[in-house]
């Protein structure tokens, strides 16, 4: 994925919905708070009929991760304009690692089984 265009985003977003157009399953979970906000990508992604669900505890959900098959990028980067052109943010691209992406897989569902929905689950074949 690349993050490096202004907005980032606005990029990371359009990539994800280009996928959805694809058929490629795309599954999100977004903090309940921050998925409010003004910037933030979860209206588009709902209203493109991405799975995206908010999270169902109090506290803040501080995940940055994108999983893609064997391939995890997790980090400081928050994805926003800020990490993009103010912070000093970084992310970790870990690469053909199945064990790795499984771990990471595993706690992105265990997060989701006690998310709220936001769309209804699409049938993947």
């Amino acid at each position: 994925m690349a993050v490096a265009n202004r907005p980032c985003c606005k990029t990371a977003g359009q990539i994800i919905q280009q996928k959805l157009k694809q058929g490629v399953q795309v599954e999100g979970v977004f903090d309940s708070w921050l998925g409010a906000g003004q910037y933030s990508l979860y209206s588009p992604l709902r209203e493109s009929g991405m799975n995206v669900r908010k999270d169902g505890n109090q506290a803040l959900l501080h995940h940055k991760v994108i999983i893609v098959d064997d391939t995890v990028i997790t980090g400081s980067y928050n994805y926003s304009a800020n990490a993009e052109n103010s912070n000093n943010e970084n992310f970790l691209i870990i690469r053909n690692s199945p064990a790795i992406a499984k771990a990471y897989v595993d706690e992105f569902l265990r997060i989701q089984s006690i998310s709220r929905p936001g769309v209804a689950r699409p049938d993947w074949k």
